[in-house]
């Protein structure tokens, strides 16, 4: 789905900058020349070294004191110096930046990570008559965008660009001075997220159309993600919807779309050394500073067998229903395979168990849709074992028109200290909303962000359910 963006040590679905920033003209003064990656720094891991010459130091100057007081930006962010000065033919500065291309940074400081939903190549659903992006000409009112149309490829591709360029600007944004922020953080700029995370319904039927126009998406949005990890998942667009019903991209096998969207989490996470993946679920888990995170795809609970079934009639037919009732039987010969999903439980139940000491943060697609939670000795499973770990928060989508806290929707779902496990939704690309997450070692704060014509801007923030902070 997509390819490797970098040349040097990267990890799955990770933007790497090449060049960084480019020299200043003649007669600027002192300045850096072009500031490139040279990759990931020896010993330490989450690390990406950058370095550079400084030039036009006048004569008599110290070039130590020099290099110390030249600022520099990399990948957005200002450095008021570099990490080291070394002094060789010319004085050379050189940058530890952090870069999850070079594995989890742990560290004690807050870390910030953009989560999304539903960014679902080529949907368009929406029918309350939005204002569509300035910027991107989608057309003028009534052309399709503001009545519903389900495949509007111009409405779906205009909220994406300005979804993806927004993700490159939070950076910019500040903590609000409002109640419901920890005092400690109000007017903090918000930091440069290390990562996004997409859960789910990244395309609408996962054709192989849809899925090329993900990856170019991806691919013009390269500089505004530098530095990212793009932590994906699946959602039921993705490989639920379309079981039994490729929609003619494969007559000879129904299962195919869905069966590629497994194939793919297995090709890109299956072997990535700082990931733990589950074979029988595709979900995975990995570890950044005290939090461990799970993404658990549509739900942990969802079963389904992709290989040997076919659907030569049309949806609904009888055809097509005897090919969705056999999906429902697993094989145990495809156990660990693209071939099948099993449940995820038994390996979540594992899995979180190993991170009793860590701050535990789950990300899934469906979590208040009670059609994907039916399966209730699963669910219940399910919420026994929240009630033994340590899990601070939820990251689910699915809901495009929905964001913020909604952990009313789900009140059952408590932790091990029996508080409410906080739930946020993150709405989706057609409703040009995501959310802005910093991880605190002992707090967490979590902001609706707004991506109207490529701006990022806080979303009603003084509305609780918007903008708040845990605990």
């Amino acid at each position: 789905m997509l390819n490797q963006l970098a040349t040097q040590r990267t990890l799955p679905f990770a933007i790497v900058a090449l060049l960084a920033l480019h020299a200043a003209p003649a007669g600027a003064g002192i300045h850096w020349g072009d500031i490139t990656a040279k990759g990931c720094v020896s010993g330490k891991t989450g690390l990406q070294l950058y370095s550079a010459i400084l030039w036009d130091i006048p004569s008599g100057a110290s070039w130590e004191k020099a290099c110390r007081e030249t600022k520099a930006t990399i990948n957005h962010v200002d450095y008021p110096e570099p990490t080291r000065c070394i002094t060789k033919d010319h004085m050379w500065g050189e940058w530890d930046v952090p870069d999850m291309t070079c594995g989890p940074l742990v560290t004690s400081d807050p870390f910030t990570l953009v989560i999304a939903s539903d960014t679902q190549v080529w949907s368009w659903h929406r029918n309350d008559h939005a204002v569509q992006s300035k910027s991107k000409k989608v057309g003028d009112p009534g052309d399709g965008c503001q009545i519903g149309e389900t495949y509007h490829e111009k409405c779906s591709q205009a909220a994406n660009e300005d979804q993806f360029s927004a993700m490159g600007k939070v950076q910019m944004l500040r903590w609000p001075d409002t109640p419901h922020v920890i005092r400690d953080r109000h007017d903090k700029p918000v930091p440069r997220p290390v990562g996004v995370a997409i859960n789910g319904d990244l395309t609408e039927f996962f054709h192989p159309r849809q899925i090329d126009e993900f990856q170019r998406l991806i691919d013009r949005h390269k500089e505004d993600l530098l530095g990212m990890q793009l932590l994906l998942g699946l959602g039921n667009h993705d490989y639920f919807n379309n079981l039994c019903d490729c929609r003619g991209h494969s007559p000879f096998d129904s299962m195919s779309c869905a069966r590629n969207a497994v194939y793919r989490m297995h090709e890109r996470y299956g072997n990535a050394g700082w990931i733990v993946f589950d074979k029988n679920s595709s979900a995975y888990s990995f570890d950044f500073g005290n939090y461990h995170f799970a993404q658990l795809n549509l739900t942990p609970i969802y079963e389904v067998q992709f290989d040997g079934l076919s659907a030569s009639g049309a949806v609904g037919s009888p055809e097509h229903q005897q090919c969705l009732n056999e999906s429902r039987t697993l094989r145990a010969a495809d156990k660990g395979s693209y071939r099948q999903i099993a449940s995820g439980l038994p390996w979540l139940t594992s899995d979180l168990t190993e991170a009793q000491d860590k701050r535990i943060v789950l990300f899934m697609h469906a979590a208040n849709d009670p059609g994907y939670w039916s399966n209730q000795r699963a669910a219940t499973a399910f919420r026994e074992l929240l009630a033994k770990v340590n899990v601070v928060a939820i990251f689910a989508g699915h809901y495009h028109g929905l964001y913020g806290d909604q952990t009313k929707e789900r009140t059952e779902w408590v932790n091990k200290a029996g508080q409410k496990i906080p739930l946020f939704l993150s709405g989706s690309s057609e409703y040009r909303k995501f959310l802005v997450a910093e991880f605190g070692e002992t707090y967490l704060i979590v902001g609706v962000v707004d991506s109207t014509d490529g701006k990022a801007t806080f979303f009603s923030s003084a509305n609780q359910e918007m903008l708040r902070s845990y605990p």
